[in-house]
Parts: C-alpha cells; sequence; structure tokens
C-alpha cells in the first residue's frame, strides 16, 4: 500500500519510466486483441496480418523506423504510476482521458510525470479529489501521450 503524502497544487508525482519490450506486445496480440475482437467486430482488421506494431518492414513502409508501440502501452504506464502514489484512491476512484499525440517505438524508453493542477472535496462525503495533468515523453523529451486525470486522496 503506498504511503500516504501531503497532495497539494503543483505536487508532482515521482515519474515512472519504462521501456515497451517485444514480449509485452507479442502478449497484446495474442490475449487482449482477441477479447476486443469479440467486444468489436469491426476491430478485426486493426489486429489481422503484419501492421506496424507487429512487423518492420511494414512499420518501415509506413515512414517508422521499427515497429511502432500500441498506445494502450504509455495509457497503462500513467495509469501505474497514478496507482503507485494514490493507491486505492486511484484503482476505486480514478478517471483519466488521453490523447496519444505522437508514436513512440518498441523498446524506446519512455517517462510519465504528473502534477497535480487542482484538489477539492465534495460536500456530501467530504471525499478528498486530485485533478491532475499527466504525459510521458520519449527519450528526446518529447510528448508522446498527454491529458488529465483525476484521484481519490487517502488521507488515513
Amino acid at each position: 500500500m503506498p504511503e500516504l503524502r501531503r497532495v497539494t497544487v503543483g505536487t508532482r508525482l515521482p515519474p515512472l519510466s519504462k521501456v515497451v519490450a517485444d514480449a509485452n506486445t507479442d502478449l497484446i496480440y495474442r490475449l487482449i486483441l482477441p477479447l476486443a475482437e469479440k467486444l468489436d467486430s469491426g476491430f478485426k482488421k486493426y489486429a489481422d496480418g503484419p501492421n506496424i506494431h507487429t512487423d518492420d518492414s511494414t512499420a518501415q513502409a509506413a515512414g517508422f523506423p521499427g515497429r511502432v508501440a500500441p498506445g494502450v502501452f504509455s495509457l497503462s504506464f500513467i495509469s501505474e504510476m497514478l496507482s503507485r502514489f494514490f493507491g486505492i484512491g486511484w484503482i476505486a476512484g480514478g478517471k483519466i482521458k488521453v490523447n496519444f499525440v505522437r508514436p513512440f517505438l518498441i523498446g524506446e524508453k519512455i517517462t510519465c510525470e504528473a502534477e497535480v493542477k487542482k484538489t477539492f472535496s465534495l460536500e456530501k462525503s467530504n471525499e478528498r479529489y486530485a485533478d491532475l495533468e499527466v504525459c510521458c515523453k520519449n527519450s528526446a523529451g518529447d510528448i508522446i501521450t498527454a491529458g488529465s486525470a483525476r484521484a481519490r486522496i487517502q488521507d488515513k
């Protein structure tokens, strides 16, 4: 369980850096995408055959130097960073909205960051929340994913 921290406007969460590995991408295509296909029959065209996420030559033909990591990785890394900081306040009370700004490559290191922009309490329940600006940057410092999140602040 994460330790309790004082959360105020301007609080910067400890950044989280990760590398998307080949094995993780293969796992997504073998396990998660078939489930998505069952939920959305039109999804099959994105998961079938070689694509920019699974095949170097297809990615290079599309103008990338190598395979592109699926955007869901940057989103999941942001979620991990928020979970580490807010614990159950993120898991049971969190919301997130992001835009995938630019692609990043499999094997590239990305760093997730977040800063508290606002804190507030709900009158009825007296629960406290933090609104955050979140992003992921590639190794060159370019923003690849950006958005906002809300997490419940655990006081006890």
